[in-house]
């Protein structure tokens, strides 16, 4: 199921296992990209989905993407991390206390895996995470937040990333010394 830009509800605090922890509200509050993937260690299809939200973890690597079990406990979870070890490439978290309960009750979530993409403070998808419609979802909002840096934003990166925002554009570097040619690359339509 995709959605229309709905507003996301409040998520509270997770309790992370896997992956720096993260504030997962403020980073919503701040307008990045937050994917939210619900699974669970008993779950066949989740555990098929790994390797594609990896994948996309490593193509989006400014994307918050966190894997979030509410029905497995952290001693669950645990030998279960350690068993796929480097397979899981992104974060993982346990909600024991409800945190994206509002998430699946506002979306109806029947079923996992289920993922959220979460771009400025919308949920912009929500589906499960082999539709094609999340990764085109979480590209699109890349994009759009890419779109929306200021020139100042765009000098503060690294090279690095900024030739691969070229790159993801369908540009190529040719041509620039400097780190403002990159910057004008990108700015230019």
């Amino acid at each position: 199921m995709n959605t229309k830009m709905e507003p996301c509800p409040r998520v509270g605090a997770l309790q992370f296992l896997k992956g720096d922890p993260v504030d997962v509200q403020s980073e919503i509050d701040k307008g990045k990209t937050v994917v939210i993937e619900l699974f669970a260690t008993w779950c066949g299809p989740c555990h098929q989905s790994i390797p594609h939200v990896t994948e996309l973890q490593k193509q989006f690597p400014d994307v918050i993407i966190i894997g979030v079990s509410t029905s497995d406990t952290p001693e669950k979870l645990r030998p279960f991390l350690q068993q796929k070890g480097d397979q899981i490439g992104y974060r993982i978290a346990v909600d024991s206390l409800g945190a994206v309960s509002p998430l699946q009750t506002k979306f109806n979530v029947r079923g996992i895996p289920h993922a959220f993409v979460i771009s400025e403070g919308k949920v912009c998808y929500s589906g499960h995470p082999m539709q094609p419609g999340f990764e085109s979802s979480i590209k699109s909002a890349v994009q759009k937040y890419q779109q929306s840096l200021s020139t100042e934003d765009l000098l503060a990166l690294p090279v690095s990333t900024l030739k691969k925002m070229l790159r993801d554009q369908g540009k190529s570097a040719a041509g620039c010394i400097e780190k403002s040619d990159l910057v004008n690359k990108l700015k230019a339509k």
